[in-house]
């Protein structure tokens, strides 16, 4: 058994290499059933045990990567290919330290100082597999620019910016050849035996096609603003609404790249690009491909629901321009609604939204508990919105929903993303929408008739500050409690008058700061 030079370890110390606070992990750890983990172990453990007694090295209390992480295991060069929910959480805290590196003579990336970037670790580290609860081999990471690795028998480094191998350099019995690991991935359809071509520039791409989306955004919300212009003769543009199917398209396609899990995956979005978003059958059609498609796994139908709930969005969004008023008659209306959707023209205009319930009432046995906690909330926003007569929360004028609605959905919306933290991609959807709604709470998001100032004297709403004061007393436990109590202050010290500091403050406020 090989140990590590205490030298080594110290200077390990001093270089910062234990970012993460681990040294009082678990010896042991729970039995967890039907799963694939990977773990640090402790620095105190790893210089008293060497790096290949996984059975006696302490590991930290959460794993670094989990079975949901992984996209592929190739199992005849043991590289492994993490998802883009994990790249997801691993690329948002914007550090540079893993940016600048080498390929060592392992064809690894070594680091300034060396481990891994997906482990969030460094060298002289020591990491732990773990099977369905248990222990099963142990290792090392790969070397430094300034100190490469060396001699060591089992040694993980990247070698990608979505992939990882852990190499066995050895003549003795390769550890990693264990069937728990084969069976857990082959049980889960993650087996490979060919890696894909090297994707270091999948990031990149991502990241091209979510700013791409961003500028389609841009060029509907113009599009839009003229069709609704054209919309007062009774006629629109033919090319302005294809522009508006094309950009349906492209944001669609994009949910089915950041969710793509498995074959089963691959088969639903297939069979929803067969399909046109702009009719309105088409959500009938997309439901019946999704109970066909849908297994006895939660983690795949969830993604899989991810994909068909921006499809029903993108359709009930496009149906005031696909379709014109001598189209909605009651036989479209009672069409409508058997597909979920309300479809309104008694204030002279096209109005569509989601019946509250209805995606609980279709999909909840096919989905995990989570992600039927995340419907319910759905549900309670869109039934506040539509006790309002309205069919959306807040426009350009006005808002529609009472002030204490909107400090309830900040709150619910924001618990359920700390809550699940690892729910993507819809505890990024909580979170976005905890944040949307939070501008409209404080001011940041301003309204043409303000439901927050009087547009005279600039004071403080009578109901408005109580609603802040209500916040305080009952959301104590918010993330953002202490955003509310420091706007209160300056609130309070300006007289409930909505003057420069104040404006400033609202303008300044980093939900960032206080919301995580």
């Amino acid at each position: 058994m090989k140990k590590i030079p205490v030298i080594l370890i110290l200077l390990a110390m001093v270089i910062g290499i234990v970012g993460c606070n681990i040294e009082n992990g678990p010896t042991e750890i729970n039995a967890n059933k039907g799963s694939f983990e990977i773990y640090l172990a402790t620095t105190e453990s790893v210089r008293q045990f060497g790096y290949y007694d996984y059975e006696r090295l302490a590991i930290a209390e959460t794993p670094s990567l989990t079975g949901e992480d992984i996209r592929k295991y190739y199992w005849d060069s043991h590289v492994i290919e993490v998802n883009g929910s994990f790249l997801e959480k691993l690329f948002s805290n914007g550090s540079t330290e893993y940016s600048d590196y080498i390929i060592d003579s392992n064809g690894f990336r070594s680091y300034q100082k060396g481990g891994s970037r997906f482990l969030e670790s460094a060298q002289y580290m020591a990491f732990v597999v773990v099977v369905d609860g248990e222990k099963i081999y142990s290792g090392t990471f790969t070397g430094s620019k300034a100190m490469p690795a060396e001699g060591e028998t089992i040694i993980l480094g990247d070698i990608a910016d979505d992939r990882f191998q852990i190499k066995f350099n050895s003549d003795g019995l390769d550890v990693r050849n264990q069937d728990a690991v084969y069976e857990y991935f082959d049980r889960e359809g993650k087996i490979s035996y060919e890696p894909v071509q090297d994707s270091s520039s999948m990031i990149e791409d991502l990241e091209m096609q979510l700013e791409t989306s961003k500028r389609e955004y841009k060029e509907l919300e113009e599009r839009l603003n003229e069709i609704l212009e054209n919309g007062a003769n009774g006629t629109s543009d033919e090319k302005e609404l294809q522009a508006l199917v094309e950009w349906q398209r492209a944001r669609l396609d994009l949910y089915i790249i950041e969710t793509q899990e498995g074959e089963r995956h691959k088969i639903f979005c297939d069979l929803l690009n067969g399909l046109d978003p702009s009719k309105i059958e088409s959500m009938t059609i997309a439901a019946d491909y999704f109970r066909q498609t849908a297994g006895s796994d939660f983690y795949v139908n969830d993604r899989m629901f991810n994909v068909l709930e921006e499809f029903y969005d993108v359709i009930i969004a496009g149906i005031p321009f696909n379709y014109d008023m001598g189209n909605i008659n009651e036989e479209f209306i009672v069409k409508a609604r058997a597909a979920g959707i309300n479809v309104d023209i008694s204030n002279g205009f096209i109005e569509a939204t989601l019946i509250p319930s209805y995606l609980r009432a279709n999909f909840e046995l096919f989905l995990s508990d989570i992600l039927n906690e995340y419907l319910i909330l759905r549900d309670t926003e869109l039934s506040m919105i539509l006790d309002s007569d309205h069919i959306t929360a807040a426009d350009d004028e006005n808002l529609y929903i009472e002030i204490d609605q909107v400090a309830q959905l900040v709150y619910e919306w924001k618990k359920f993303s700390d809550t699940y933290p690892n729910s993507y991609p819809y505890n990024i959807k909580a979170r976005l929408k905890a944040e949307e709604y939070m501008g409209i709470y404080i001011g940041k998001v301003g309204f043409a008739v303000s439901p927050l100032y009087d547009s005279v004297s600039l004071e403080l709403f009578a109901q408005a500050k109580a609603s802040y004061l209500r916040f305080l007393n009952e959301y104590k436990d918010s993330a953002y409690y202490r955003l509310i109590a420091d706007l209160f202050i300056i609130l309070e010290s300006r007289g409930f008058k909505l003057d420069s500091d104040v404006l400033n403050f609202i303008e300044n406020a980093d939900f960032k700061q206080y919301g995580y």
